[in-house]
């Protein structure tokens, strides 16, 4: 699920803030296809979960990564 999503999804930000919902779909659709067991959970539930969860870690990491190199570069400026 981790490879379908940098692939083809925006990782800086969460499932609720993708732009392209049905790009969401399809990996989740994507993801039952590799996985064959994940295609007897009612709405995909478990991917979801799974992707959603990913998203909101990595959109996290990113804003902190953006934050911590304008306060290195405020920094430079400064000195």
């Amino acid at each position: 699920i981790r490879k379908l999503a940098n692939q083809k999804l925006d990782t800086s930000r969460t499932i609720m803030q993708q732009k392209n919902k049905l790009l969401v779909e399809k990996v989740i659709f994507q993801a039952q296809l590799e996985y064959r067991i994940l295609q007897k959970y009612e709405n995909a539930w478990p991917v979801r979960d799974l992707l959603a969860q990913y998203l909101c870690n990595s959109s996290q990491l990113e804003k902190k990564a953006t934050s911590n190199l304008e306060v290195h570069n405020a920094i430079n400026d400064f000195v």
